[in-house]
């Protein structure tokens, strides 16, 4: 599965299908529950691919909405992506 996260890029890049450029592997649908290993990977449990992975779809999403941020800015708002992905596998009292 790790082969598959390290390698995801790949099938945004021709010969594939464009719409490979919208597949967000970190996304969850209601009622629908991920395999572990799937999970561990996304939570950074199992770095570093899953990190490379969550910054290359930040990436892209600050790419694809017209954002123009400096290095240190782009940095912080990572940062605090992961905080609230974080949260949001953990949330305090749950």
């Amino acid at each position: 599965m790790e082969y598959f996260f390290k390698r995801f890029d790949q099938f945004k890049q021709p010969p594939f299908h464009p719409k490979w450029n919208e597949v967000n592997l970190a996304s969850s649908l209601p009622g629908w529950t991920r395999f572990q290993a799937a999970e561990e990977l996304l939570a950074g449990t199992r770095p570093p691919a899953s990190d490379n992975l969550t910054k290359q779809q930040f990436d892209e999403w600050v790419k694809n909405n017209g954002r123009q941020l400096s290095d240190d800015e782009s940095k912080h708002l990572f940062e605090e992506f992961r905080s609230w992905i974080k949260q949001r596998k953990n949330p305090p009292g749950g």
